[in-house]
Formats: structure tokens, sequence, C-alpha cells
């Protein structure tokens, strides 16, 4: 039922397999057949409609051509970020790969990830700037950001498009940062200071440069790197009005917004969830579930038994899409049991 949330809240068609007729002939899958099938039609013959209080990861599958073919960089900061902490957030999350935002139709999200975008033209940052950087959102953007044009290594490219000053160092290091958690809005859902990273050892080492107040930069945690670097390990900077949710009012537009940088990978679901709700990002369930969920339908699923009282982008109908039941009408929040593991599945109306 999760793996079927999932596929329906990004428009996709879950497959059953195809591991031959006994896996089907078994009376525990028909069960488990027939009480999806039901489910299936009332989620896959909606239309389909984005919702803004998501994640989006964006990979730049070609990446992998400006390095030396090894898996370390690439499975911290694209798979072990997706399968470890991206998907236990409480918010849901989408995967998209960097050629989609030559996309019209490409859709509008809170918060966006760029994790492993090391060439960075001029055509690249123009659309970034176009599609990302605006109406309050927040773009963090991962280790060796910007590093290479194709032809050369610098951190000029980096500083211009998050404008941020930054320094390249031609050295190979593994990266950890310490997040001071609670100390500026930001990070205001964190409870306390986390440390991430991992002891992949990888470079060039690009760093935000050491004198970063003069820039308007808010520094949220420092690195430790190597004994020469002595500095941030994440930043941030806003841009005009600044996030969404940081509590500035009035509306958003096209030279609004904040940056974050991290020489570190992955980031944890902890620091995801608080940067999110920073850009105004509805908090769908608590930390450690992971939220299937579109501007329709929503659904959470958890190891972890006990109530939750789930929260909506706006007030809405809801309706259990196993019973068909109605949940309740212009909800704005609404609080449910689970049990350990257990996937629950909603119809939003409004």
């Amino acid at each position: 039922m999760r793996n079927l949330a999932i596929a329906a809240s990004r428009g996709h068609i879950p497959y059953w397999m195809n591991v031959g007729a006994g896996f089907f002939d078994d009376p525990d899958v028909l069960k488990i057949v027939a009480e999806q099938a039901p489910v299936r039609r009332k989620l896959l013959t909606r239309p389909l409609a984005h919702t803004e209080h998501a994640i989006a990861m964006i990979i730049d599958d070609a990446s992998p051509l400006d390095e030396d073919f090894t898996s370390g960089f690439q499975n911290l900061a694209v798979l072990r970020q997706r399968n470890d902490h991206l998907c236990n957030t409480g918010i849901p999350w989408r995967v998209y790969l960097l050629s989609d935002l030559e996309r019209d139709d490409f859709p509008v999200f809170r918060t966006y990830i760029l994790p492993n975008m090391f060439r960075l033209t001029a055509e690249k940052a123009a659309m970034i700037r176009e599609k990302l950087m605006c109406n309050g959102s927040m773009v963090i953007f991962g280790p060796g950001t910007g590093i290479t044009d194709g032809t050369s290594l610098t951190a000029d490219a980096a500083a211009e498009l998050l404008g941020i000053p930054f320094e390249l160092t031609h050295i190979e290091a593994a990266r950890r940062v310490l997040v001071y958690g609670g100390s500026h809005p930001a990070l205001a859902d964190m409870r306390g200071a986390v440390t991430y990273g991992d002891s992949f050892v990888c470079g060039p080492l690009l760093e935000p440069a050491f004198e970063l107040k003069d820039r308007d930069v808010v520094e949220l945690g420092k690195g430790s790197i190597w004994w020469e670097s002595n500095r941030a390990g994440l930043v941030m900077k806003e841009f005009g009005k600044g996030a969404s949710g940081n509590g500035n009012p009035g509306s958003r537009g096209n030279a609004d917004y904040a940056v974050v940088f991290s020489v570190a990978a992955p980031l944890p679901a902890e620091l995801l969830r608080s940067l999110a709700v920073y850009a105004g990002c509805n908090a769908w369930s608590e930390l450690g579930d992971v939220v299937a969920a579109n501007a329709n339908m929503l659904a959470v699923h958890t190891v972890r038994p006990g109530a939750r009282t789930l929260h909506l982008p706006e007030p809405m109908t809801v309706v259990d899409a196993v019973t068909s039941q109605v949940v309740g009408r212009r909800l704005a929040s609404f609080d449910v049991e689970f049990k350990t593991p257990d996937t629950k599945v909603f119809l939003l109306e409004q």
C-alpha cells in the first residue's frame, strides 16, 4: 500500500511484478491484491494535481562525467540522501533530473535540493534562477556545486549563482558538519546540535570564505574537514523578502528566495524538514514518517505505532481511500492511529 501510494502521488502506475503464476496463487498475495484493487481505481483514475508542499531532489545525471567514475560520492549525495533521509522528513518528496527544468510544465515546489551538480554553465545557472530561485523557495546546494564549467576548476560559478563567496582548495578530505540546531529560525524544528557527513574522502574542496557576515550570509553549521579549515560548513543567504516561512510579511515574487550550501552529504532528515518548513512547506506528519501526497491525496507510512495528527496545507474534505468513509469536512488537520508497520491512504477534496 505504501508503494502504491508513493507511485500514485507522482502520477505513476505501480507494477504488480511478474514472477510467475505461483506468486498470484498465494492466498496472502491475493489478499493484498483484493485490498489494493479498489484503492488503485480510486487513486489512479483521479487527475494528477501537484502540491507545492514537497521537497524536490533534482539530480544531474551527467555529473559522473566530471568525476573519476567511482560511486562513493554519488552513493552519499543521491542514493543515501534519498533512501535514508529525504523519505523520512514527514514531508512528500519528488525526484527529477536537472534536464527536467527545461520543461515548460515543471511543477513548483517550496524546497529544492541539488545534491550533485558539478558542472555549472551559464545556461544551467539561468534556468535554475528562473525555475527555482523565486516565490519564496529554499534551494539547497550540495558539495562541489558548480566547481567546473567543463574545462577548468573554479569557485567563481558557485559564488555568482549563490551570492556567497567561496574558495576552492585542491585537496581530498572527509567532510562532516555540526549543525547548530535551534539556533536560527531556519533550524527551529531541530531539537539540538546534529552532526552529519561521512568518512568518504573526496575533493577538491569547495568552502564558504572565512569572512561572511558582511555578505549577509548566515552560518548554520561548522565544517569539520581538515586542520587548515576552520570555517562554516552549512550556510544560508536570503534574497528580497527571503523564504516564505521566515516571518517576513507579504507575498513572494521572482526576487524572493533563500539558498543553502553544505560542504557535506547527505543532509539529515531533521535538517531537511526544518529548512523546508522555513521555506513555507507544510509539515504533513511527524519526522520519521514516509509521506506520499499531492493536491488530492495523502498517504502516511510508519513503523512507529501510535497517534498522529496529520496536517493539510489548506482545509479539505478527507475520505479514507480504503473504507470510503468521510473522515471530516473542511479539515486543516485530523488524528489517526497507526499500528506497526502501517500505511493509511486518504483522498483529499476541495
